[in-house]
């Protein structure tokens, strides 16, 4: 009887891996941000921002940093953004580092015109792009964590901005790991202030 060879089955993410591939593959070869919205595959005509995010954080009662840079279409110079906090998780880091931008979009009234600002924001995080990319509003009942900073967002969305993700893998982008080694040095600054604080005498303040 003649032995039937059983080659096993593909993994049922091939294509979605192979797709990853190829987009780490063209982001290593980004030294432009033009070559960025290629290799991104957006239209030259559908963007008006993009928005390259990182955060860094240990655990919740830990300090945390985040780092962003918003490049625009009108203007000449990309804007850098970082900052720290006290306590936070790594979402919340990755949130924080969007929401920055998205003040300083909304101060300026950058939504205000027939199709909206179209901002397109290129983390390395998962948790961050799924939720830009689906309805705030109705995700909110069931949301467990970071709602105000979600709530946020979902003001700049109604003031006109309007976000869509793009997940990026880990170590591709230049930018993106740029921005994490700044949020990274942003957190571990703020841990020395922190650090600081926590020798101070507080006992006048105590109830």
């Amino acid at each position: 009887m003649t032995q039937q060879n059983h080659h096993p089955r593909p993994p049922a993410n091939t294509a979605e891996q192979a797709v990853r591939k190829s987009l780490a593959d063209r982001l290593r070869n980004v030294y432009s941000f033009e070559q960025m919205r290629k290799a991104m595959q957006i239209p030259s005509d559908m963007w008006d921002a993009f928005l390259v995010t990182d955060g860094s954080a240990t655990t919740i009662d830990k300090t945390c940093g985040y780092a962003a840079v918003l490049v625009e279409r009108n203007e000449i110079a990309p804007l850098v953004l970082s900052g720290s906090q006290s306590h936070g998780t790594t979402n919340a880091a990755e949130l924080q580092a969007v929401i920055e931008a998205l003040y300083y979009m909304v101060e300026r009234e950058k939504g205000i015109r027939e199709h909206g600002y179209r901002v397109h924001v290129l983390s390395d995080s998962q948790y961050v792009v799924q939720g830009l990319n689906r309805d705030i509003l109705k995700w909110l009942p069931t949301m467990k964590k970071n709602k105000m900073q979600w709530l946020s967002i979902h003001g700049a969305v109604r003031s006109g901005i309007v976000l869509t993700g793009h997940h990026i893998p880990r170590d591709t982008l230049d930018l993106n790991k740029i921005c994490h080694d700044v949020a990274n040095l942003a957190r571990k600054q703020a841990l020395k202030l922190r650090t600081f604080c926590d020798q101070l005498d507080l006992t006048d303040f105590a109830p």
